[in-house]
């Protein structure tokens, strides 16, 4: 009875090999469509579209349905694509594009019962990667059983969900071979997905017990359930067979295989007779297609020789392979990095380079070797200098990190190291990892009297934040090398030590900002007093990075000043002034030259409104006067029609001629009236109507602010 259920048990094996690929073939289709999405430059430019506008435009829409529909055409599994950006409740798929609502109301006629709550809910929840599930309600134009692979792709400001469907009716060509087997899915939640075959007596799996197991159905009767797991989707395949069908047709089968092995043994028979009438050697048929071109004592010993000439061969060729892959893998790194694109999803890359498990922690360190004159003696130039002890800093990092998995970079003049710590190797580092990194950087420091100088990110859980590792670490051994700083020094450290300088930064870069648009000459001066003045009363701020600070705020004044300055004489002078605050050497140098370049900047500035605004003055006089009808006149008209901002020309006009806009406007419209009323009998409506008042009550309320009387007693006094 044993060996009958293995039987059973190895023909269930043959079906459930089938089944499963078969499915994971669809399953990885649909992965590859994702693929397809997420590289598409027609749907990276909807994401920017997205973020910056408060649509995309029609053009984009119509490239990407477009493109949608060729590639699910072209699957040969009857794929859909549907693709939801939540932010602007609009949708596109491989059939259409349309906002939420409309497409919402075609799957209503498509037969979906769904309410429209729980159907955007569907839409606009967040996916994980890899998630698969059942639904009926996310195919354009049917209301077919779907499997459904999601994912959400985060954006700056809202997030867009894909989603990748086939239909349980693609599934069943695969199934057209069952006879009397069953086969069904089950999903990660337990949930049955699908079942194909001729009996549902078995609709459950129990994996306590293992693969080949005899089951009881629900008719009493006993059945053999075979299952598996996909790699792909971590879903159940399963093949469940009638012990007692399978029984009678394995007692006929049995029959024929008896009568099948006596007929074979009789052509057997008959072939080794003739095998030996023709003196038939195999040993000779391998050293003939071997080729010898050495001398062997025999054929055995030129066989063993030539299989460890091919281990030689196949070590060498694994060893170059893995060198190949770490280059490769050390070339993907190091572009993400970067935060450099990349046609994979991050989920793929690292299956492919096995860059970092699930649930590991990963940290970047970053050294810097600095250039000490006492040490840099016997070494022909400083990039000598730099790779040996870069290539020392190497060796002696590898002794001490034994214990910890990394990955080793080179980026130009950096040494980095990715570590990818599981939960054991993770607390272990947070005790020891710290001091053995200052240990390292004390030796070439005090020993080998080389500035070397360590920043190490803080922890992360996924290789998507990996720009974020690179950039956070970059500007840490930026301010270390500025500062001329070695040993250690955390991500999280540097941002606590510059939090309060940033925000002085930024209050500092405001006011200059204002006083060279201003051309305030004066409270740029101010500005700058105080600047000098903090740094003088805080000693923890060493010159290089005032410097530095400064030089941010340099880039400040050259924008705002090309923003109002066009001549490009002054643009080059005031350049010139910019590199001696950038060259300085020490403090007077600095103050000097900072001074100079804002006075420069302030009063050019100054001297370049005053010519443009009297101009623009003139332009913004002679527009009201050949326009004061228009009852829809305002600063924004004007602004639009000259082309300015509104609060620009409102600033501008009130400084040339010590009045608003607006009362100017009111004062032409007077003067205009005053004019009628001589000589004419005109209701105050009428005039009001003329002149671009929109009623007579606005009219006589300006009439009486300009000419201090109304305008019955004006009309008294003229005649």
């Amino acid at each position: 009875m044993q060996s009958f259920k293995e039987e059973l048990s190895h023909s269930n094996d043959f079906f459930l090999h089938t089944l499963s690929s078969n499915m994971d073939q669809v399953f990885l289709s649909v992965k590859n469509a994702v693929s397809f999405v997420l590289t598409n430059s027609t749907f990276q430019k909807t994401k920017l579209s997205s973020l910056g506008s408060p649509s995309i435009d029609s053009d984009t829409i119509s490239k990407l349905r477009s493109a949608l529909g060729n590639y699910a055409s072209s699957s040969a599994f009857d794929l859909g694509i549907l693709i939801y950006y939540s932010g602007q409740n609009y949708i596109i798929s491989n059939h259409a594009a349309t906002d939420e609502k409309s497409f919402y109301r075609v799957q209503l006629y498509s037969g979906m019962m769904l309410p429209e709550e729980e159907w955007t809910k569907l839409l606009s929840q967040h996916y994980s990667s890899s998630e698969f599930f059942l639904s009926s309600f996310l195919r354009s134009e049917s209301g077919e059983v779907c499997i459904v692979q999601a994912i959400t792709i985060r954006g700056y400001q809202e997030n867009i969900n894909l989603f990748i469907t086939v239909p349980i009716s693609a599934l069943a060509p695969h199934m057209n071979r069952l006879e009397q087997h069953t086969a069904f899915m089950q999903d990660q939640e337990g949930n049955i997905v699908t079942l194909f075959g001729d009996s549902n007596v078995v609709r459950q799996l129990n994996f306590s017990l293992p693969s080949g197991s005899s089951v009881t159905g629900s008719d009493g009767k006993p059945y053999i359930c075979n299952y598996t797991q996909s790699e792909i989707t971590g879903w159940h395949y399963a093949v469940v067979v009638s012990a007692e069908n399978y029984w009678s047709k394995l007692r006929s089968a049995q029959l024929l295989n008896f009568l099948g092995v006596l007929l074979a043994l009789f052509l057997g028979t008959c072939l080794v007779f003739l095998f030996l009438r023709h003196n038939y050697r195999p040993v000779h048929k391998i050293v003939g297609l071997l080729k010898p071109s050495v001398p062997y004592g025999n054929e055995f010993e030129l066989i063993e020789n030539s299989y460890r000439s091919l281990s030689e061969e196949n070590s060498f060729m694994r060893v170059t392979l893995n060198r190949q892959t770490a280059q490769l893998r050390e070339r993907f790194l190091l572009s993400w990095l970067k935060g450099r694109s990349s046609p994979l999803i991050s989920s793929d890359y690292n299956t492919h380079f096995e860059i970092a498990e699930k649930g590991e922690t990963l940290l970047l360190i970053v050294f810097s070797v600095g250039i000490s004159e006492s040490s840099r003696d016997g070494y022909r130039d400083e990039l000598e200098y730099e790779n040996m002890n870069l290539f020392a800093a190497d060796n002696i990092f590898s002794e001490m990190m034994d214990a910890y998995p990394y990955y080793r970079l080179e980026d130009g003049k950096l040494l980095m190291y990715l570590m990818h710590l599981d939960e054991s190797a993770w607390h272990s580092w947070n005790k020891l990892g710290l001091p053995l990194l200052e240990k390292l950087c004390d030796i070439f420091t005090s020993k080998l009297s080389v500035p070397l100088a360590a920043t190490v990110s803080s922890p992360a859980e996924t290789l998507d934040a990996l720009p974020y590792l690179y950039r956070s670490t970059m500007d840490a051994i930026e301010y270390c090398n500025t500062i001329g700083s070695t040993g250690v020094l955390t991500v999280a450290d540097y941002q606590k030590q510059t939090e309060t300088l940033q925000t002085r930064r930024e209050e500092e870069h405001q006011d200059i900002l204002h006083a060279v648009r201003e051309g305030d000459a004066a409270a740029g001066e101010n500005v700058l007093r105080r600047i000098f003045d903090e740094y003088a009363a805080n000693t923890s701020m060493t010159f290089p990075i005032f410097r530095l600070f400064l030089t941010e705020q340099l880039y400040t004044i050259v924008s705002a000043y090309y923003e109002a300055v066009s001549d490009p004489g002054h643009r080059e002078t005031l350049i010139k002034r910019g590199e001696r605050v950038i060259f300085s050497q020490d403090m007077g140098q600095l103050r000097e030259a900072f001074y100079d370049l804002v006075s420069f900047a302030c009063n050019s500035v100054q001297m370049a409104n005053a010519a443009v605004g009297n101009q623009l003055v003139q332009k913004i006089c002679r527009y009201v006067q050949e326009n004061y009808q228009d009852n829809n006149l305002n600063i924004n008209a004007i602004a639009e029609a000259l082309h300015h901002n509104p609060q620009y020309i409102s600033r501008i006009f009130h400084s040339q001629m010590h009045k608003g806009l607006l009362d100017y406007i009111n004062e032409v419209r007077i003067q205009h009236a005053c004019s009628l009323m001589c000589g004419q009998s005109i209701t105050a409506d009428e005039l009001a109507e003329q002149v671009g008042f929109t009623n007579a009550r606005t009219f006589r309320r300006a009439f009486s602010r300009v000419v201090g009387s109304t305008p019955g007693q004006y009309r008294q006094r003229g005649n």
